[in-house]
């Protein structure tokens, strides 16, 4: 719902001057819904929500390294190696070296963790499903266009680059 902001004479608002609250409230609660769904489905197999995200994630692509994986789960690398190790230690995912780069380690799903993937995968394909009951795809692509362009405008302003005054080099 969105509300209107009310004028000091009482009459609302419109246009540009939308109180935006609502939405923004409705959105929070969505977001906490979908959290709770995968812990939910996440303490089935005794994980936390960023161990089974991390589980997802494998799913994508093979070999993964905590480096790469960090930014995607907005955590410190050093958190994903203990996460990693807890996974190795429950069968969930394998380490190995390459041969031709023994600095990196990579991450890989075992069969077991791979199984499990799948079944956190369909389960939350299954909420989304539930979520989105009685949209018709018009509602989807417009919800998928809304929120593309909300994303698109939480990103930050492209870096401006400026020649210095004196010696001519471009600076930040």
């Amino acid at each position: 719902m969105i509300y209107e902001q009310p004028k000091a004479d009482g009459n609302h608002q419109h246009g540009s001057e939308l109180h935006t609250q609502g939405w923004s409230q409705q959105v929070d609660a969505l977001h906490k819904a979908m959290a709770r769904e995968v812990a939910r489905g996440s303490a089935l197999y005794g994980l936390t929500p960023t161990e089974s995200r991390l589980i997802r994630l494998l799913l994508t692509q093979e070999d993964w390294t905590a480096t790469k994986l960090a930014p995607e789960l907005a955590t410190r690398v050093s958190h994903i190696s203990r996460i990693a190790s807890k996974l190795v230690d429950i069968g969930l995912i394998d380490r190995r070296r390459p041969r031709d780069d023994r600095r990196l380690v990579l991450l890989k799903l075992t069969d077991k963790g791979r199984a499990v993937g799948q079944e956190l995968l369909q389960a939350m394909l299954a909420y989304e499903e539930k979520l989105t009951d009685g949209l018709d795809e018009s509602d989807l692509r417009s919800l998928m266009t809304i929120v593309g362009r909300m994303l698109e405008n939480d990103r930050p302003p492209t870096e401006q680059r400026v020649a210095h005054p004196v010696t001519g080099s471009v600076i930040h």
